[in-house]
């Protein structure tokens, strides 16, 4: 299972997940690739809360799904904020592995990188407790 990161990070690696997804089949693996709730194709909105445990649920969600296509092993494989969710995820879902690939150290280091992306950006920083992470609300 590929757990994508977020936002921009998910529009620039889409190509690259694309990709490995190709590579893992042509290898012979069963691969799901799926957005979180209120991301990419997903229902939902990126104003929907609460959003940690939404996203964390679609992996846990995602991972049934391959269980009653009939696929004993899941692994689940993030990138960035994708590989954080997916090792929150690991300990109700029981994959059979995780690989943590470029992994955020937390949601407090992900919100200080994209509040200062967007104060590179857009010339100023953005105020409240959110974050304005370009083209998207967080």
């Amino acid at each position: 299972m590929l757990c994508p990161p977020l936002f921009m990070e998910a529009i620039k690696t889409y190509a690259t997940y694309r990709s490995l997804a190709g590579r893992l089949c042509t290898l012979g693996f069963g691969v799901l690739r799926f957005d979180y709730t209120g991301t990419g194709d997903s229902a939902g909105d990126d104003l929907d809360a609460p959003r940690v445990p939404t996203w964390t649920g679609d992996i846990e969600c995602a991972a049934e799904v391959v269980r009653r296509a009939g696929l004993a092993e899941v692994v689940l494989v993030g990138m960035r904020m994708g590989a954080a969710l997916a090792a929150a995820a690991a300990a109700s879902c029981h994959p059979a592995g995780v690989v943590l690939w470029d992994p955020c150290r937390s949601g407090r280091a992900f919100l200080r990188e994209q509040r200062a992306l967007y104060a590179l950006r857009f010339g100023g920083a953005e105020e409240g407790d959110g974050a304005d992470v370009p083209g998207f609300a967080l």
